[in-house]
């Protein structure tokens, strides 16, 4: 055997090593799940505690705990988002790690949404009551239908369009009334001037509902909305020197419904997290605002890449339901090499699991039935070597 043989074995030999060694990682790395935790989402989702999120300087979740709901009989989460005057801050809670904050990738400005707690939303609406009483003696009347006119505009994005129609009801109608609101867990929803005990807090919304359960029983139930009209002045005219009604209760409202506030880039956002006296620019909502409402309430049916995924669907496992092909985009490419082979299939079977076990991952729910399973296996092999177009 001459030396040019000999070397070309033994460097054959090591280029077939070195293969074996890649496979080993590629199967390997899969398996720790703090790495998939790490690399399962592109997507900008944080737990809910404002302390880490430097950026959010005016807001706090205040995890309430559960409580029993008096309509229902059955156990409810509380979250209180308490928006800060500028420099403000309140001893806090985390929000449970289940609770998650979810944004979708930032592809334009019309991205720039969150939500509370992926697919939790308002199923039935309710009616509201506002105790318009202040200090400031503004006309009750007139904030009762400023508010009001606040809910209709979310309600009329709900169908992406604001066009002055109202396709779904989400909140419900409200009344005026004189009786004392207290803003607890206690069958109504309540909105009213008071000193919500929390320094520096401008305003409260507390909302109450099932944001820990699987996917189909996530729901709010319930909400309150606290004003504080004994430390700060109230306006509906635009008063630099005051809080504006309008503009802060609109905001609000986007939590009612089941927003977050976005991204700190997201400065134009009706739900950005900032406010300051005499601000009136989110008495009314932007096209990101709108988008976020519109894909919170989406139909069950809407695809709006045409990937075969519903928007819905997109939301849970956490990839862009405008985006058919890419990174964190078709939800049964889980490697993101824009086609379905084994490598998706190995994956999926290494998260076989229900909603809450150690394996279990919103990513790999390709039904967002809360469990990973055959059913999401079988809709995976059906799409076996199909690709997707970038």
């Amino acid at each position: 055997m001459t030396k040019s043989q000999k070397y070309s074995i033994i460097t054959g030999m090591k280029k077939f090593i070195a293969s074996l060694v890649g496979v080993a990682f590629a199967i390997l790395i899969p398996l720790n799940p703090a790495v998939l935790a790490q690399t399962q989402s592109t997507n900008s989702a944080y737990v809910g505690s404002a302390k880490n999120q430097k950026q959010h300087t005016s807001h706090k979740f205040i995890k309430l705990g559960k409580k029993t709901d008096p309509q229902s009989g059955k156990v409810v989460e509380g979250i209180a988002i308490v928006e800060l005057k500028d420099g403000a801050s309140v001893e806090e809670e985390s929000i449970s790690q289940e609770l998650q904050l979810q944004m979708l990738p930032i592809t334009s400005s019309q991205n720039c949404y969150k939500f509370t707690s992926t697919l939790t939303r308002w199923k039935n609406p309710e009616p509201w009551v506002f105790n318009a009483t202040n200090s400031e003696g503004l006309n009750k009347t007139t904030l009762y239908n400023k508010i009001s006119a606040s809910i209709s505009q979310w309600e009329d994005a709900a169908d992406r369009n604001l066009d002055g129609l109202i396709s779904k009801d989400i909140i419900g109608a409200g009344t005026q009334t004189s009786e004392t609101l207290t803003g607890t867990l206690n069958g109504k929803n309540e909105v009213f001037f008071a000193n919500p005990n929390y320094p520096g807090a401008i305003a409260v919304t507390t909302i109450w509902g099932f944001f820990n359960e699987i996917p189909q029983n996530r729901e709010i139930v319930e909400w309150d909305m606290v004003l504080d009209g004994v430390n700060y002045d109230w306006a509906t005219n635009g008063d630099a020197q005051k809080y504006d009604f309008e503009n802060i209760t609109t905001h609000e409202l986007g939590h009612v419904i089941g927003l977050d506030h976005p991204d700190s880039s997201c400065t134009e956002s009706t739900m950005y997290a900032s406010t300051v006296l005499g601000e009136i620019k989110k008495r009314t909502l932007e096209p990101q605002d709108t988008q976020g409402v519109w894909q919170l309430y989406v139909d069950a049916q809407t695809d709006s890449d045409g990937d075969g995924f519903s928007d819905r669907i997109e939301q849970y496992t956490q990839t862009n339901p405008f985006l058919a092909c890419g990174i964190a985009a078709w939800p049964p490419d889980f490697n993101n090499d824009t086609a379905i082979n084994s490598g998706d299939q190995l994956k999926l079977v290494r998260q076989f699991g229900g909603y809450g076990t150690t394996n279990y991952l919103s990513r790999y729910d390709l039904n967002a039935d809360g469990a990973t399973n055959s059913g999401d296996q079988l809709l995976l092999a059906a799409l076996v070597s199909k690709r997707c177009q970038i």
